[in-house]
């Protein structure tokens, strides 16, 4: 009975550490970026480097057309 009692001890302990990473886990959840969150991003982010192309060939097209 007394190893029964024991074994119970480790179970319970090792019930309370799991409870509290689940509790961490839980708190850190609210914070990820989801599916919808990435694609914005990357949305934003093709439309910045398209921008920024088209800017740097506008610039690169004006400066030839100076030097010429």
């Amino acid at each position: 009975m007394d190893d029964v009692l024991r074994r119970l001890g480790v179970v319970e302990s090792l019930q309370a550490k799991t409870l509290s990473s689940v509790s961490a886990l839980e708190a850190t959840v609210p914070h990820l970026a989801t599916k919808a969150d990435l694609h914005a991003l990357a949305t934003k982010i093709i439309r910045w480097l398209v921008g920024t192309l088209i800017g740097a060939v506008s610039v690169a097209f004006t400066i030839a057309k100076f030097v010429n």
